[in-house]
C-alpha cells in the first residue's frame, strides 16, 4: 500500500511582481533536490504569533496560492521537509536570486522537497484568500475545509431614536488640522480655536438633533501625510499620529453620543501613503510588506472594532429602527502597479465583492450608500494639470458608478479635493445589465469637502464642512453644513 500524503494544514499566499515565483523555485529544486520558500509577512501581521502557531501543526505539505490575478487565484501544492526560523540555518544556495538581498526580511522559510505543481483547487479554499499571507486550515470529518475568511460584512445597531448619518471627510490631523486638539492646554496657549468635537456638538445641538446621530462616516484623510508613528506636539504634551487620531475620534464619539464601533471609515491618500516613485525596488517593497496600510488598519481596529486583517473593502450593515443603512466602504488608495505612485484613486476588482453584497439586498427599507475617498466626477470648475503627472481622479470611477447604479445605490460619498459639491449621475452603457439600462437609476454624488483642514489647504470659496443624511426620508435628504474652528455658529452650506 502506498504512502498517503497528509492534507495541507497551511496555505501561503503570494503574488508575482517581476519574477515568476514558482518557476524560480522549481528550477532550484530540479538542480538541488530542495529549495527554500520564504514567507513574507505584511507589516500588520504578528510574526511571533505565526511562528508559535506553526509549531502546533503538521506542515509536511502546504498549499501555495498565487493571487496575482485576484479574481482567478491559482493554487499549487508541494511537500515540505522542515520550517526554518533561525537565519543561521538558511542555505543561500537554495534561495532564488530575488530573495537574496532581502533575506533578513523573511522570518519563516519552508524547505520544499518536491516540485511545486498546480492543482484544481476546491472553491472553498480559494474563497479564503484575502489580506493574510498565511492561512491555518481546519477540516471536518469528511476532509472538507471549514475555515471562514475574515469578515467582509459587519452588522451593527444604531441607538434607539437615531435618524441621521453624520458625514465627515478630510479631517487632516497633524500638520494641516484647523482645530485645537482635545488635550490640556499649555500655560502659554491663548489660541481661541475650539476642538473639532466641540464645534460639531454645538452645531448639532443648535439643530436639535444631537441625540439622533446613529453613525459617523469618515471618507478618508483622517491624518496628514501618513504620519501615524510621527510625534506630534499636542498642547502641553506629545502624541504619535495614531494616538492623536484615536484621541480625537474617541473625544468626538463621547461628545456626540455615538459608540466608536459605529464610526465607519475608509482610507484616503494621506492615510495610506503610496511611494512617490514607481521604480521596481519600491514597488516590490510595497507589495511585500504593505507597511503603508498599517496605521489605518490599526486605527480602524482599535476605534471601530474591525479586525485588522479584514479587507479594506467591506460592508457595514446598520439597523436604524425598522430601516437599514447598507454602507459599501471602498479603499480607493489601493495600489495600481501600472501607474506611478501619485494621488490617483483606484479600488480594483475587490470592489466587485462589495457591490455583489449590495445587489443582494432588495428591500425598500434598505438605504445603500457607497463611500470612498477619491472623487469619481470632476469637482473643480477647471481641473489642475500637475506638472509632475499626478492624477486625482479615481481610475476605475466609471466601473464603480456603473455598479452603483446596478445595485440601486442612493448616494456615493467622497472627499479628497476639499471642495464641496452635490451632483446627480445617471448613465447607460453596453457594460450594464439590460434591466439597468432600461430604468432610471440615478445616483446622488456628494463631494464632502474638508471637515478639518486648515485655511491654507482649502479652495478660496470653501470653509470646513460636514453633512447630514436623513434616513427617515424615502429618498435620503442630504444637508451640508459649514463649521468654523473659532467657534462661530455653523450655517447651512
Amino acid at each position: 500500500m502506498g504512502h498517503v500524503m497528509a492534507t495541507p494544514s497551511v496555505m501561503l499566499r503570494f503574488r508575482d511582481t517581476d519574477v515568476l515565483s514558482i518557476d524560480a523555485h522549481n528550477k532550484i529544486f530540479k538542480e538541488k533536490g530542495s529549495v527554500l520558500w520564504g514567507l513574507w509577512l505584511k507589516a500588520f501581521e504578528d510574526k511571533d504569533e505565526v511562528i508559535a502557531k506553526l509549531k502546533t501543526v503538521v506542515t509536511d505539505r502546504v498549499y501555495l496560492a498565487n493571487t496575482t490575478n485576484k479574481s482567478k487565484p491559482e493554487i499549487s501544492i508541494c511537500d515540505v521537509k522542515r520550517i526554518i526560523t533561525d537565519e543561521a540555518q538558511v542555505d543561500e544556495t537554495l534561495l532564488p536570486k530575488y530573495y537574496r538581498k532581502r533575506r533578513d526580511e523573511v522570518p519563516v522559510w519552508f524547505e520544499v522537497v518536491s516540485r511545486i505543481g498546480a492543482i484544481d483547487a476546491d472553491q472553498r479554499l480559494k474563497s479564503l484568500l484575502g489580506v493574510p499571507t498565511i492561512y491555518f486550515l481546519d477540516y471536518d470529518k469528511d476532509n472538507n475545509i471549514i475555515n471562514t475568511a475574515p469578515p467582509r460584512r459587519y452588522r451593527l445597531n444604531a441607538k434607539a431614536g437615531a435618524r441621521w448619518v453624520l458625514l465627515l471627510s478630510d479631517i487632516h490631523l497633524g500638520d494641516d488640522h484647523a482645530f485645537r486638539y482635545p488635550v490640556e492646554k499649555g500655560k502659554s496657549d491663548v489660541n481661541p480655536k475650539r476642538t473639532f468635537s466641540e464645534v460639531l456638538k454645538e452645531d448639532l445641538a443648535a439643530l436639535k438633533i444631537l441625540d439622533q446621530i446613529g453613525c459617523v462616516i469618515i471618507s478618508g484623510d483622517i491624518l496628514t501625510k501618513g504620519a501615524w508613528s510621527v510625534t506630534h506636539e499636542t498642547g502641553a504634551g506629545q502624541m504619535t499620529g495614531l494616538e492623536l487620531a484615536k484621541k480625537v475620534l474617541y473625544d468626538l464619539a463621547k461628545e456626540i453620543g455615538v459608540d466608536p464601533s459605529l464610526f465607519c471609515m475608509v482610507p484616503g491618500n494621506h492615510d495610506i501613503v503610496r511611494k512617490p516613485t514607481g521604480s521596481a525596488p519600491d514597488l516590490q517593497e510595497v507589495l511585500l510588506h504593505y507597511s503603508h496600510e498599517s496605521g489605518f488598519r490599526a486605527l480602524r481596529e482599535e476605534v471601530s472594532n474591525v479586525y485588522k486583517l479584514s479587507p479594506l473593502n467591506y460592508v457595514a450593515q446598520i439597523k436604524y429602527g425598522n430601516k437599514t443603512l447598507l454602507l459599501g466602504l471602498l479603499n480607493s488608495a489601493y495600489l495600481n502597479e501600472a501607474t506611478e505612485f501619485a494621488e490617483y484613486g483606484y479600488v480594483g476588482d475587490d470592489a466587485d465583492v462589495v457591490f455583489d453584497l449590495l445587489r443582494r439586498e432588495t428591500s425598500d427599507a434598505v438605504t445603500k450608500i457607497v463611500v470612498l475617498h477619491h472623487h469619481v466626477l470632476p469637482v473643480y470648475e477647471r481641473e489642475v494639470v500637475a506638472a509632475n503627472g499626478k492624477i486625482s481622479m479615481t481610475l476605475d470611477a466609471a466601473g464603480l458608478l456603473r455598479q452603483a447604479q446596478e445595485a440601486n445605490v442612493a448616494v456615493v460619498l467622497h472627499g479628497h479635493q476639499h471642495s464641496t459639491k452635490r451632483m446627480t449621475y445617471s448613465s447607460a452603457s453596453a457594460e450594464m445589465t439590460k434591466e439597468c439600462r432600461s430604468s432610471d437609476r440615478s445616483v446622488i454624488i456628494v463631494a464632502a469637502g474638508s471637515s478639518g483642514a486648515k485655511r491654507e489647504r482649502l479652495p478660496p470659496d470653501e470653509t470646513n464642512a460636514y453633512a447630514l443624511i436623513d434616513l427617515r426620508k424615502k429618498n435620503p435628504a442630504i444637508t451640508m453644513r459649514r463649521i468654523y474652528s473659532d467657534g462661530r455658529r455653523g450655517e447651512e452650506w
